[in-house]
């Protein structure tokens, strides 16, 4: 049986969001430029990553998971250091262009840059808090696969008493570096689900990416 618990923290929308740090606005034009070059090349082309690339990121990105997770740090702080793992290990940009979809194509610059700097303080939040509860426990790498373009590493986390949870990495180098794109925890993916938010949040606001992103930013 899957863990239900995870999986509705994972669908309810956070409550608090904070500006992200590690994400300035000058290395965001050189992310963003490459965000699009990467999906303007195919593939095939692009696709070089082997399953121990993919499983030394997952690996470093756990391990200060792990150390800063078990240390008698406060949650903010927790969280501030979750959002730097993510912005070094993830594809940020790629991932807020998913998760804003046909909007990102008609969005300014300026909009796309503040837009993914505050999406990514949002995901740090919400899933640094459900992440840290795993800290204790073991988490186990059991293997790394290539799926189509990218690598799918797969993780358990043993707990005492509990039910096993599986999350699963995926890796890819499309943007020209080894980047986490999504994780899948217990089944849900988390690019998903974000779209599926972020997508209601912008109905609500009747496609008004300016007025999403000033709500969110008020939220911080």
């Amino acid at each position: 049986m899957r863990n239900c618990s995870a999986r509705s923290e994972i669908k309810a929308e956070s409550p608090n969001f904070r500006v992200a740090n590690s994400l300035t606005r000058r290395n965001l034009f050189g992310l963003l430029a490459a965000t699009a070059a990467a999906v303007a090349v195919p593939s095939s082309a692009a696709f070089s990553l082997t399953e121990n690339e993919a499983k030394k990121l997952v690996e470093n990105l756990i391990s200060i998971f792990k150390r800063v997770g078990q240390s008698e740090i406060s949650d903010e702080k927790f969280i501030a250091e979750f959002e730097k793992a993510l912005g070094q290990f993830s594809d940020i940009p790629i991932i807020a262009r998913s998760a804003l979809g046909r909007p990102w194509r008609n969005a300014t610059r300026q909009q796309k840059i503040e837009f993914t700097l505050v999406f990514q303080s949002h995901v740090a939040r919400k899933y640094g808090k459900i992440l840290r509860k795993f800290a204790s426990n073991e988490l186990e790498i059991r293997s790394a696969r290539k799926i189509k373009n990218f690598v799918e590493v797969s993780s358990v986390v043993r707990r005492a008493g509990g039910q096993p949870i599986d999350i699963r990495w995926l890796v890819s180098d499309k943007s020209g570096q080894t980047k986490l794109f999504d994780i899948i925890l217990e089944g849900v993916s988390m690019v998903r689900a974000e779209r599926s938010e972020i997508q209601l949040m912008l109905d609500k606001r009747k496609g008004d990416i300016d007025l999403l992103i000033t709500d969110l930013g008020a939220r911080i």
